[in-house]
């Protein structure tokens, strides 16, 4: 009986089924495309695919927007808290601050005011921050009245 079933299967082991009569390997596969299952989901699915893509593009500005961020606070917190270099550390915050700033450029179709305005506000947290942690650094964490400063960076995120 085995014999039987792996002789009229494709594989010799006898776990696949045949494919004669499966719709979109048949002879007339070119005939009447538009009516073949696999090409009517793959049209549907077209009609959204352009809103899926759109926010996939938004999504991964914004996450490696934020990343590059991460890392300038990460740079600021390590280079300049652990290690005390402070001109690393600035740095580092810069490079970090022009890769955002030029996925904002890239991703984005923004006027010259519009893009100014939003490289100020991804600029400016991050100087604020790198400021109250190096008062900190020199003053053994008090940093007194700056402390301020850290609702302000909060808002301007």
């Amino acid at each position: 009986a085995q014999a039987g079933s792996a002789a009229n299967a494709s594989d010799p082991w006898g776990l696949e089924r045949r494919g004669d009569n499966l719709v979109e390997i048949a002879p007339d596969v070119n005939v009447g495309v538009e009516r073949q299952r696999h090409i009517w989901l793959v049209r549907e699915a077209a009609k959204f695919y352009q809103t899926y893509d759109a926010y996939c593009r938004i999504s991964m500005s914004a996450g490696t927007s934020n990343l590059a961020i991460f890392f300038c606070y990460y740079c600021m917190t390590y280079v300049l808290t652990e290690n005390a270099a402070p001109t690393a550390a600035w740095a580092g915050v810069v490079v970090f601050v022009i890769c955002a700033l030029t996925l904002l450029r890239s991703d984005l179709e923004l006027t010259s005011w519009q893009y100014w305005l939003q490289g100020t506000l991804i600029f400016i947290s991050p100087c604020l921050s790198f400021y109250v942690t190096y008062m900190s650094s020199k003053h053994r964490g008090d940093v007194g009245q700056l402390k301020i400063m850290c609702c302000l960076v909060l808002f301007l995120h």
